[in-house]
């Protein structure tokens, strides 16, 4: 049977809606992004695995200058 492929679901901030980054970063460098959104690729970091990458919470990083939202993604690959 098939098994459901984690790129393939589009619900934010829950945990059947994540991927690690070395996920994420693999689906940016093949530009395979399904039904994710390229310009939010973050937002499918679990809230864990979003703080080591970017060391303050989704709220806090939503808050942030855009031009510093994207230099942070650029230096991970997320954008």
């Amino acid at each position: 049977p098939k098994s459901k492929s984690k790129h393939r679901i589009s619900t934010f901030g829950q945990d059947e809606g994540t991927m690690t980054l070395e996920e994420i970063q693999k689906v940016r460098n093949h530009k395979e992004y399904g039904t994710l959104r390229p310009d939010c690729m973050e937002l499918y970091l679990t809230d864990t695995e979003f703080i080591k990458v970017f060391n303050v919470n989704k709220e806090t990083f939503s808050k942030l200058p855009k031009w510093r939202q994207n230099t942070l993604k650029k230096q991970f690959g997320l954008f």
